[in-house]
């Protein structure tokens, strides 16, 4: 079974841009995702949703302390491992 995730390829911290938010609000209904940073860290990373606006946005999607990509893995189960903010799939 193939599985899109969602990671912070960069040394940072996995973030959204603004206008990443404001696409994945309208996506998911919610206008609470940017009031917290604790909400956005807790989405799923391969949440249809999130997947969807960074495909679209590309770099767009990005802050100056993240570059968010899409990757495919080969299992439905997965651990991201992160140092210093880059992330990795085990």
């Amino acid at each position: 079974m193939k599985t899109k995730i969602v990671i912070n390829d960069c040394i940072g911290e996995f973030w959204l841009s603004d206008e990443a938010i404001d696409r994945l609000n309208k996506l998911k209904d919610d206008n609470d995702i940017y009031l917290d940073f604790n909400l956005i860290s807790h989405i799923a990373r391969d949440d249809p949703a999130l997947l969807r606006v960074v495909e679209e946005l590309g770099e767009k999607a990005n802050t100056k302390f993240s570059a968010l990509k899409v990757v495919e893995i080969d299992s439905d189960k997965f651990e991201i491992l992160s140092i210093d903010g880059k992330e990795r799939v085990i």
